[in-house]
């Protein structure tokens, strides 16, 4: 035996990360919120001590999704795509806001998965996303120019002041960027019963009261969970753009879009 033993080749990195990622999972929990509403910190949560990932693979996921929404793909493609990739990359905890454009699919093709929906007010969650679009709008990376209008409409003429501002700065506008905000948040709620969903705000995140559900709701030991790792993933520039917007009209955006959930989520910053 110790002969046969030292006949076999060493392990390599290759196949141990193989043998990790087929272990068998203790859970499996998709997060779900829009981005910047803490996607990124749950992930970081989890990491230490279970398999967790922050948008893994993103550009496959995305020019899939960009093939449905132009109709060169068919769901069951769509979902049969889905199903491979969970089975590759043999997560126990994903953390990717894009799955909530398909969250019917994903509660359908996993029935025993669960799901967090973070939560962040709207008018601080504008100001974040504005942000990010500036700081990370990389030419070279066309598929998440693309899949930002899927979200939130192609560039229009401006008709509003609000709208004037954005488009100078190659935004989009306040109703493609609202509109988004409340149709994510709602889709998820719609989909997922509420048995397998858990609602956290995003300021609350690292609370001990949201440690303890998210240890509940997966399982796990709240020690586990890496609560230093929370609101990972803040803005590198805050460029202010939100307070050159008319109070007006970015009040009047809000009242079309916004005021169900914020009243729901939010009501001490409800209009």
């Amino acid at each position: 035996m110790r002969l046969l033993h030292r006949s076999l080749p060493p392990l390599t990195n290759i196949t141990r990360r193989w043998l990790r990622r087929r272990r068998s999972r203790r859970f499996l929990i998709f997060a779900v919120g829009a981005p910047k509403t803490g996607t990124h910190s749950i992930a970081a949560m989890f990491s230490p001590s279970f398999r967790a990932a922050h948008e893994p693979r993103p550009i496959e996921l995305i020019r899939a999704m960009l093939a449905v929404h132009s109709g060169n793909w068919s769901r069951d493609r769509f979902r049969d795509f889905l199903a491979k990739r969970d089975r590759r990359l043999h997560l126990e905890l994903e953390a990717t806001h894009m799955l909530g454009w398909c969250i019917r699919d994903v509660v359908e093709l996993f029935p025993d998965a669960r799901f967090i929906l973070t939560v962040r007010d709207c008018r601080s969650w504008l100001d974040s996303v504005i942000n990010q679009h500036l700081n990370f709008n990389n030419p070279r990376l066309p598929e998440f120019r693309r899949l930002r209008d899927v979200y939130h409409g192609l560039p229009a003429e401006p008709t509003t002041p609000a709208d004037t501002v954005l488009a100078h700065y190659g935004l989009y506008t306040l109703d493609g960027y609202l509109g988004y905000w409340a149709a994510h948040t709602q889709t998820v709620l719609d989909a997922v019963p509420r048995g397998r969903l858990l609602i956290l705000r995003t300021p609350e995140i690292t609370h001990p009261d949201s440690l303890a559900q998210l240890a509940r709701f997966t399982g796990v030991d709240p020690e586990s969970l890496d609560a230093s790792a929370g609101h990972a993933y803040t803005a590198a520039k805050h460029h202010g753009v939100i307070d050159r917007l008319p109070p007006d009209d970015l009040d009047a955006a809000i009242q079309r879009h916004c005021c169900p959930l914020m009243m729901r989520f939010f009501p001490e910053l409800a209009p």
